[in-house]
């Protein structure tokens, strides 16, 4: 299915991993989002949020809905 994701959480924060290859990772010291193509860039070098805000927003939303509106819901410990 094209719909799936993965959502993982994590003392750094969440992130959200979708079947097309996108990753968005939220990091919560920092109070930063950023967004990778785990298709090209498996390593996660490249945070690409400033080619693609409208993907970014996109899941960013669906991140927080995840989480009941709260960011931190996503965060271990």
């Amino acid at each position: 299915p094209n719909d799936r994701i993965v959502i993982v959480g994590s003392d750094d924060g969440p992130a959200i991993i979708v079947n097309d290859g996108w990753k968005l990772r939220y990091y919560n010291k920092q109070d930063k989002y950023e967004l990778y193509d785990i298709r090209k860039d498996p390593e996660e070098k490249y945070d690409i949020t400033l080619r693609y805000p409208e993907k970014a927003e996109e899941l960013k939303n669906i991140l927080l809905k995840i989480c009941n509106g709260n960011i931190e819901n996503g965060t271990i410990g």
